[in-house]
């Protein structure tokens, strides 16, 4: 062709040719075969790249129900010995036995010692293994069923729903328990109290105490205990989740692709954040629930002044009589070492349950 023989004349150097007006002189191209050519030869041949990383997920396996259950006891165990004397200062404060919670804290370290922080620990100690377990294990299970692909992520409303549902379960084994630690809790350590107590063994204690409740009135509150852990869980649930997920984007942590978590300090800061604003709107229905159950209490005058008496023994009835008695802020009675107290147990109950449910699929 033309064109193919132009090329091929200009570059064997057929100038005659072109002088004579045989051949027009082609256009150069930018980039002719031959350019390319002597282009390539001229350079440095490309510097080998290195060859891409890949980092491969661990594998990883399903536990069992029973190891399932055993995590939550751990960090329900966590939770417990961290937040139990902050506990205690708070159902002080409600009952009314102390002004405020500088006052409870005081007041009893000076008069019954470090002792009584601990005061009620035994019911929720041996509740931990059924509520703690129980609560991983329905949320586990709701999640499933919202989820059966577990290679998708739950949305934070299954999130929400699954850790309310897991509440409503735990509600029906903490609300007799939680009604005999508030009993114990405001207590005080002295007089024939104490004696009684130490003569017939903490059990026995215990059955002193549920002996003066009746059997009748274990289960009072428990709509209101079922009204709180629904709050706090189905709050605490997603909110961990956005925090954690919100820090590894900022630090780009990839979890998903290396399967490692997050590092511990952040995982103890997300749970424990989320575990103060999931209390902070469920707190005055802690306030009607330990009222409700602490009716009929013989409890201590320490300062000489009447302890209130709430009448009625429904929710509205209590909320009726404290918002008329003390208004708004008795409702919010106490707040202080909750909230103190919900940063270090969430932090201690979901990083040694996240902890251990990791070592334990990756092993």
């Amino acid at each position: 062709p033309r064109e193919g023989g132009q090329q091929f004349l200009y570059f064997i150097g057929a100038e005659e040719l072109r002088a004579a007006g045989k051949f027009p002189r082609p256009r150069r191209a930018s980039s002719t075969p031959y350019a390319s050519f002597r282009k390539s030869m001229s350079s440095s041949p490309p510097s080998p790249s290195p060859p891409a990383t890949t980092t491969t997920k661990p594998a990883t396996r399903a536990l069992s129900t029973s190891e399932e259950l055993l995590c939550g006891v751990a960090g329900g165990l966590g939770k417990v010995v961290t937040g139990h004397p902050f506990d205690t200062v708070k159902s002080r404060v409600q009952s009314g036995a102390f002004a405020n919670s500088r006052q409870a804290l005081s007041e009893t370290f000076r008069k019954e010692g470090v002792a009584a922080f601990y005061q009620g620990v035994l019911p929720p100690c041996v509740s931990v293994g059924i509520v703690s377990g129980m609560l991983f294990y329905v949320n586990g299970r709701i999640r499933s069923a919202l989820q059966p692909d577990p290679s998708k992520k739950l949305t934070y409303a299954q999130m929400a729903i699954a850790g309310g549902g897991a509440g409503a379960a735990t509600a029906l084994v903490l609300t007799p328990l939680d009604q005999m630690k508030l009993w114990l809790q405001v207590e005080q350590r002295s007089g024939a109290a104490e004696a009684a107590s130490s003569s017939a063994g903490y059990g026995g204690h215990m059955r002193r105490v549920a002996g003066k409740i009746g059997s009748p009135q274990l289960y009072r509150g428990w709509a209101a205990t079922t009204l709180r852990e629904v709050g706090t869980f189905g709050i605490f649930f997603p909110t961990n989740e956005f925090f954690k997920a919100t820090i590894a984007d900022r630090i780009g942590h990839d979890a998903a692709g290396t399967g490692e978590p997050l590092p511990i300090h952040w995982r103890l800061a997300a749970a424990g954040v989320s575990g103060v604003l999931c209390w902070l709107p469920c707190y005055p229905i802690d306030q009607i629930k330990s009222r409700q159950q602490l009716q009929g209490h013989p409890l201590l005058e320490p300062q000489g002044k009447p302890i209130p008496a709430w009448s009625g023994k429904t929710m509205a009835a209590v909320a009726d009589t404290i918002w008329r008695t003390e208004g708004a802020q008795g409702f919010t009675r106490g707040i202080a070492p909750c909230l103190m107290r919900a940063f270090p147990t969430y932090a201690a109950q979901f990083v040694i349950f996240d902890s251990l449910t990791g070592w334990l699929k990756r092993n």
